[in-house]
């Protein structure tokens, strides 16, 4: 299974360190082969490149139709799942003909999403594009129980027939085991002392 990870960012934070977890993750323990969709030059393709996770720098800059048109490659239509984590991306994908792509899962990483800070006119018609694309979301995950409540305010997924988790409520695949039942394992305490020296 191929799974892509996209997004457009032109910094490295705690969003772009979280896909980096991911897709090392994803690799290493359920042996899915992952991409990271991400800006030519970005500090992510090259914290990405230093992990040995292999990416696809198609987006330039912030502009939706560029991204689109990058994205209408063999690999976006060979990928089991696109995994989008900011809004541009999730326009970006959803405006793709289902036929030319696999299902988008979108994470949802701040409370709200970053549209609601442009000027009325701008946002509204950011609004529209989001419920469009909202309807062919898979599913949606939050971040955080926070997240997860704005969303379900904002009504975000409930059109769509998707459904929505929090991140981290379970393991992201089988091949990943119980944390607790590791600890048993090799004897690790529940709670480490701490001394100070």
């Amino acid at each position: 299974m191929k799974i892509l990870h996209l997004l457009d960012t032109p910094h490295f934070a705690g969003t772009e360190r979280h896909i980096l977890t991911l897709a090392g993750t994803t690799e290493r323990y359920c042996g899915a082969r992952t991409s990271i969709v991400c800006r030519y030059g970005s500090p992510l393709q090259q914290a990405a490149a230093a992990e040995g996770i292999q990416t696809l720098p198609l987006f330039e800059g912030k502009n939706i139709l560029s991204h689109v048109a990058n994205l209408m490659t063999p690999p976006i239509r060979e990928a089991a799942i696109l995994h989008c984590h900011n809004g541009r991306t999730l326009l970006s994908a959803s405006l793709l003909s289902p036929k030319k792509r696999g299902p988008v899962v979108y994470t949802q990483h701040f409370l709200d999403p970053g549209f609601h800070s442009h000027p009325a006119p701008i946002r509204a018609l950011y609004r529209l594009g989001h419920k469009i694309a909202n309807r062919r979301v898979a599913h949606f995950i939050a971040v955080s129980e926070e997240a997860k409540r704005r969303m379900v305010e904002r009504e975000v997924f409930r059109r769509s027939g998707s459904r929505l988790s929090r991140t981290a409520s379970r393991p992201i695949c089988t091949g990943l085991r119980n944390p607790i039942e590791v600890r048993r394992e090799v004897a690790f305490p529940r709670k480490l002392r701490w001394r100070s020296a």
